[in-house]
């Protein structure tokens, strides 16, 4: 069997991946569904090592065929985002020091102390869990079948024509 080139204007395309995908085949209510459950879980479970477990990274790569350095790139966007915004989490403003570690800027002190850190590592592994579960969907069903998938759900028609479009918008 022959396969296409992939064609891309700078951005990958997710829709290429999925097309490729080895679980493509399966039943989109049955993966829209799974994805719904395992991000309900990853979410819900305090455990940050559990939502580690579940971030779906094995089954990207094997079941979705996907290189690990594809992987890697789709999941750069991501890693920056979150890191920037553990790092919110991590650090605090106070008008004297504390904690520590604290850095003094004139009017106020930007302080990081030990349990801020460890809720800034642990908001940050549950959010990759959330993206690498949100992967396995994009990764398996082109974007036309999840809008087909949630329209057989009975979302709004509004709903899965805006995302279908917006989706066509950005790539």
């Amino acid at each position: 069997m022959r396969r296409h080139k992939r064609h891309s204007h700078g951005v990958t395309s997710i829709d290429f991946y999925a097309c490729q995908s080895r679980l493509r085949r399966w039943n989109g209510c049955y993966k829209v569904c799974s994805v719904a459950v395992i991000l309900t879980v990853c979410l819900v479970l305090d455990n940050p090592w559990a939502s580690v477990l579940l971030t779906m990274g094995l089954i990207n790569l094997r079941g979705n065929g996907v290189s690990l350095c594809i992987y890697l790139g789709l999941l750069k966007i991501p890693i920056a985002f979150l890191m920037l915004g553990s790092l919110a989490v991590a650090f605090g403003i106070s008008s004297y020091p504390v904690g520590s570690m604290s850095i003094s800027l004139h009017w106020f002190y930007l302080y990081i102390t030990r349990e801020t850190l460890i809720k800034a590592l642990q908001l940050f592994l549950r959010a990759m869990g959330a993206v690498s579960v949100l992967y396995l969907l994009a990764l398996s069903t082109p974007a036309s079948e999840l809008a087909a998938v949630l329209r057989s759900m009975h979302m709004p028609k509004l709903l899965t024509e805006l995302m279908h479009m917006i989706y066509r918008f950005i790539f």
